[in-house]
């Protein structure tokens, strides 16, 4: 098949109106791991109820996934059926 519209729900994806860091888990107390830069979009693919303002992408640089900052980000597409991703300890 090609790819092109069809019925499937749009996956969601993010961009961002400032450089935004990417880190294992939602705080700078974690570590550093990957950056969503001005002109890129990242697939969502979770975020976490009692975490506020994150997101949970694929990493740009990198493989496996990454906790945004939702400050600067604009999510398109359709978020209520995110998985809930747990906190990282």
């Amino acid at each position: 098949g090609t790819p092109g519209p069809s019925a499937t729900p749009s996956v969601p994806q993010v961009s961002v109106t400032t450089n935004t860091n990417c880190r294992i888990g939602p705080g700078v107390q974690y570590d550093l791991i990957d950056a969503l830069l001005i002109g890129q979009t990242a697939e969502v693919v979770g975020k976490n109820s009692g975490v506020p303002n994150y997101w949970v992408i694929k990493r740009v640089n990198g493989s496996g996934t990454c906790w945004l900052w939702g400050q600067y980000a604009t999510v398109t597409g359709n978020t209520s059926n995110l998985a809930e991703y747990p906190v990282p300890p």
